[in-house]
This record gives structure tokens, sequence and C-alpha cells, in this order.
């Protein structure tokens, strides 16, 4: 990769500490989060189990595509600068996120068969006199292929997914352009989701200690508050009013 690929792939990383100052679609996640806890909330009171479990499902359906709505947003604010308004990314959502699913459903399935391959040759290894030989080879192999797997799954396969799939790519094509992406450019990729899972983790630090120092410093001062609030004298005097 060049040197002004690498600027250019670090400047869209470091874009994304943008997203803290998008209100809309910081609004917009509180929002599905509470819609969600409400939903459950309203079918819990009607204690039954058919209403419990009906409610629970609609409530991850809300959390499901009010986040990706908010991916959706977050990603033209970090691609254009602007973001698209919450109403159409929610109904970009609806009409996209699903193909996740199908996603998650293909990456399954080629887990499960590579799992029934990798046990298939161990049990070719159980003949006798070749078996041996063939498990000194088939260990070393199925193990570096099982590990790689994992990792082009946990930094490849599912982050990028919901990318290719905001951007309206049907499931066969996020599968196929996944797959290039492993072949060609995975190491360069894990690197990069790694640089941006330690940019995110030094903003979320910095938010949050932010937050708690002035929950801390608010919180003694609301306590001295109530304490002097709460003294004999002062319920007596709000008694006699």
């Amino acid at each position: 990769m060049r040197m002004s690929e690498q600027l250019k792939s670090t400047g869209s990383l470091l874009n994304a500490t943008e997203a803290v100052g998008n209100w809309r679609a910081v609004l917009l996640y509180a929002s599905t989060l509470i819609g969600s806890t409400l939903i459950f909330g309203l079918f819990a009171m009607m204690h039954s189990s058919f209403a419990i479990g009906l409610g629970g499902l609609l409530a991850l359906a809300t959390l499901f595509y009010g986040s990706n709505a908010v991916g959706i947003m977050l990603m033209d604010a970090s691609r254009n600068g602007v973001s698209r308004p919450p109403l159409e990314a929610v109904m970009a959502s609806l009409l996209s996120s699903h193909r996740l699913l199908g996603v998650a459903l293909v990456a399954a399935v080629g887990l499960l068969l590579l799992l029934l391959a990798v046990a298939i040759l161990f049990l070719i290894c159980k003949i006798p006199g070749v078996g041996p030989l063939l498990f000194t080879f088939i260990m070393p192999l199925t193990t570096l292929l099982l590990g790689l797997t994992f990792f082009a799954l946990a930094y490849v396969f599912f982050p990028l997914a919901a990318s290719a799939v905001w951007h309206g790519a049907s499931v066969l094509q996020v599968v196929s352009n996944l797959l290039a992406v492993v072949r060609q450019r995975l190491l360069a990729v894990m690197l990069q989701e790694i640089v941006l899972m330690l940019i995110i983790g030094v903003t979320s630090f910095i938010i949050s200690g932010v937050l708690l120092f002035g929950l801390s410093m608010t919180g003694g001062m609301a306590a001295r508050a109530f304490s002097a609030l709460a003294t004999p004298e002062v319920w007596a005097a709000w008694a006699a009013a």
C-alpha cells in the first residue's frame, strides 16, 4: 500500500471520533434503546409467556433496525461529512439491514462445513499405518486454517458486512466481496480494525473520564445540599409552613 493510501486510510479511521458530535445519531440511538425497552415492558405487563416472547422479539427487532440506522448515519458522516436525516436512515435500515442475517447464516453454514471437514480429516487419521503420518500434516494445517477463519470472521467478515449491506449490496455480493478481502488484504484490514478499536477505546476513556469527574463533583455537591436540607430544623420549618 502506498503512503498516500495509508494516510487516507488513517484519516478515515480518525473520522470515527467525529461520531461523538453527531447528536442526531446519538438521539436516534437513545430513542432506539428507550423504544425497545418500552415495547418489552408493555408486553411484559400482560403477564403472558406468549406476550413476553413476542415483546422480546419486537424489542430485539427495534434494537436491531435502530442500531443499523444509527450505523448508516455515522457511515454517511464518516464518508461525506453529512449524515442523512434520521427518518431516511431508519427507512434505509428497514429495507436493507435484514440482509445481515443472511450473511450471518451463510457464515454459520460455511463454518459448520469447515468444522465437519476437519472432523472427517481427523477420522481419516485413525486409519492404521498412514493415519499417524497424515496427522503430522493435518494437525498444523487445520490449526492454522481454523485460526485464520475465526480471525477473518471476527475482524473482516462481520465488521465489514454491515457497511457493504448499508451500501445496498445483496447477500451474495457481500459474501463474495468479503471473501476477496480475506484472500487479498486480510492482514491490512485486521490492522486497521485494531487501530480503529484503539481510537474508539481512547475516545471512550476520555469521555468516560470527563463524565465521571463531573459526576463526582456534582454528586458531592448534591449530597451536601440534600444533607443540609434534611436537618430537623428544616423539616420543622417546612411543616410549620
